[in-house]
């Protein structure tokens, strides 16, 4: 399994200074790609406690993201959802 980083994922990094917001957006990518690990690569192994521990790690990351202002949680939403870089 993937370990947790300090790293926001690098499009969210720079997002506010709402720590809740970009530790939610560094979780996400976190278990995303153990997702794709366990659907997609047969090799995978995964061992029951670190399975429990990033269930835990998820939902500690969902806690905290809706105790954000509901004003930055949408304006999070805006930004994942909608291509906002230049042309």
């Amino acid at each position: 399994m993937v370990r947790r980083g300090n790293a926001a994922s690098g499009r969210i990094s720079s997002y506010g200074s709402r720590v809740e917001i970009q530790n939610f957006a560094s979780e996400f990518s976190i278990m995303q790609k153990e997702r794709h690990n366990a659907d997609y690569d047969p090799d995978a192994a995964f061992f029951k406690s670190a399975v429990l521990a990033s269930i835990s790690d998820a939902e500690a990351a969902i806690q905290r993201f809706a105790r954000a202002p509901l004003k930055d949680r949408r304006a999070f939403a805006v930004y994942v959802l909608l291509d906002l870089r230049p042309n």
